[in-house]
């Protein structure tokens, strides 16, 4: 589901339990699961968030919120900035 938000669109993703073990086990493969279900190509940026949302306890959020002006340019800056680089 995309959301509107002043700084630009975020897709929030809301995955199943499956969907959370999945990705916290291989997070690429629920990416592409997730951007296919989407409709959309996705980022660098838009997977690194959702990788990092996948980490434990985080990912138990009910949503997980993908902004598209995100510029994490890694995964360390990622989760150093608590998914929102």
């Amino acid at each position: 589901e995309w959301i509107s938000r002043p700084q630009g669109q975020t897709l929030a993703v809301k995955p199943t339990m499956h969907g959370r073990l999945y990705a916290w086990t291989n997070a690429a493969g629920a990416y592409n699961e997730a951007m296919e279900k989407a409709d959309i190509n996705g980022s660098p940026s838009f997977y690194y968030q959702f990788a990092c949302h996948a980490i434990p306890p985080i990912a138990f959020k009910e949503t997980w919120n993908l902004d598209e002006w995100r510029t994490g340019e890694s995964m360390t800056e990622t989760i150093l900035s608590r998914c929102n680089p």
